[in-house]
C-alpha cells in the first residue's frame, strides 16, 4: 500500500480566502474572521490547521465546504472551482447591472419614454412630499410661537412649585433627623455593641482552639498556644467592658429623660410647622408676583383655527398639484 504524498496530484487548493462578517448594520461595522489565507492539500496528505482559539480555524473549514459564502478568494477541489468570493467586485457588478439596464431601455424608445416619464413623476411627487412636510413643520412652529408667552409662564410656575417642594422636603428631613437622634437609646446601643464584640471574640477563640487541636505539634506546644489564645480572649473581654464603662461615663448627665425627650420633640415639631408655614407664605407671595408680571393664557380657539386653516390651505394646494401630475 502506497502511503507517500503525491505532490503531483493537488486535491484542494485555497487561494487568498477571506471571510468577512458584519457586526453592525447601522454603523457598517465589519470584522475579518479570515484575511487572505492560502494553502494546498495533496493526495494522501494529512493536513492540519493550528492556531489559538478564535483565530479562524473553524470558519476556514466552514467556508471551504460552503457553509459560509466566501467574501473573497478561490477554493478548488481536484482543480475544479467549487467556491469563489465576489465581495471585492460588488461595486463593479452593481455598475454593470445599471449600465445594462440603461442600454436595454435605450434600445427600446417606448420603454425609455415610459422610464423618463416615471422618473420625472417620482421626482415631482418627492418635491410635493417635501412641501407637505415643510407645511406641517411651519404649522407646529406657528403654534409654538403663538403660545410662547403661555409656555414661558407655565415653565415659571413649574419651577416655582418645584422649589417650594424641595424646601419642604429639606426642612422635614432635617427636623426628622434631629427627632430620630433624640429618640435613639444610646445605652442600649452601647450594650448591644459590647455584646457583639464579646460574641465575636468567643467565636474567634473556638476557631483558634480547633485549629491548635488538629495542628501537628506536641501536646506541650498545643497547651501553650491554647493558654495564650485564652489569655488573649480574656484581654479582649476586659477591653470591651472597659470601653463600655468609658462610654457610659461620657454619656452620664447628657442623657435625656422621657419627659425631656417629649419636650424636645414637641419643640422641633413646632419649629417644623413654623418653617413649613413660612415656605408656604413665600410661595404664595412669589406666585402672586408671577401672576401679576407674567400671566399669560393659551391662544384662543379662533386663533388656533385660523392657523390650522392656513395649514390646510397649503396642504390642499399641494394635493391639487399632485392631481395635476
Amino acid at each position: 500500500m502506497n502511503n507517500k504524498i503525491d505532490y503531483d496530484n493537488k486535491v484542494l487548493e485555497v487561494r487568498d480566502l477571506k471571510q468577512q462578517f458584519r457586526i453592525s448594520r447601522k454603523k457598517g461595522g465589519k470584522i475579518y474572521a479570515i484575511d487572505g489565507i492560502s494553502f494546498d492539500v495533496y493526495k494522501r496528505e494529512v493536513f492540519g490547521l493550528v492556531g489559538e482559539s478564535g483565530c479562524g480555524k473553524t470558519t476556514t473549514g466552514r467556508t471551504i465546504i460552503k457553509l459560509y459564502q466566501p467574501t473573497d478568494g478561490v477554493v478548488k477541489f481536484n482543480d475544479y472551482p467549487i467556491s469563489q468570493g465576489y465581495y471585492e467586485n460588488t461595486k463593479i457588478i452593481r455598475r454593470a447591472r445599471v449600465a445594462t439596464k440603461v442600454k436595454i431601455r435605450e434600445a427600446n424608445p417606448l420603454k425609455k419614454l415610459i422610464f423618463d416619464e416615471k422618473s420625472q413623476y417620482d421626482h415631482q411627487k418627492a418635491l410635493l412630499h417635501k412641501e407637505l412636510k415643510a407645511a406641517k413643520k411651519k404649522y407646529k412652529a406657528s403654534l409654538i410661537e403663538a403660545n410662547k408667552d403661555y409656555i414661558e409662564y407655565q415653565t415659571q410656575l413649574i419651577q416655582l412649585k418645584n422649589r417650594k417642594d424641595n424646601d419642604v422636603a429639606s426642612s422635614k428631613f432635617l427636623i426628622e433627623k434631629q427627632i430620630r437622634e433624640i429618640k435613639k437609646n444610646v445605652l442600649k446601643e452601647i450594650n448591644y455593641e459590647t455584646r457583639s464584640n464579646i460574641v465575636f471574640s468567643k467565636k474567634r477563640l473556638k476557631k483558634k482552639i480547633s485549629s491548635i487541636k488538629i495542628s501537628p505539634i506536641s501536646k506541650e506546644e498545643k497547651m501553650a498556644q491554647s493558654n495564650m489564645a485564652r489569655e488573649q480572649f480574656k484581654n479582649e473581654i476586659s477591653d470591651a467592658l472597659e470601653n463600655k464603662k468609658q462610654l457610659f461615663k461620657e454619656h452620664e448627665g447628657k442623657l435625656l429623660t422621657k419627659e425631656q425627650k417629649q419636650k424636645e420633640i414637641q419643640k422641633l415639631t413646632k419649629e417644623l410647622e413654623q418653617s413649613l408655614e413660612k415656605i408656604t407664605k413665600n410661595y404664595e407671595q412669589e406666585l402672586k408676583e408671577l401672576k401679576k408680571e407674567q400671566f399669560a393664557e393659551p391662544i384662543s380657539k379662533e386663533e388656533k383655527a385660523n392657523l390650522k386653516t392656513i395649514y390646510l390651505n397649503e396642504v390642499n394646494q399641494v394635493k391639487v398639484k399632485e392631481q395635476e401630475l
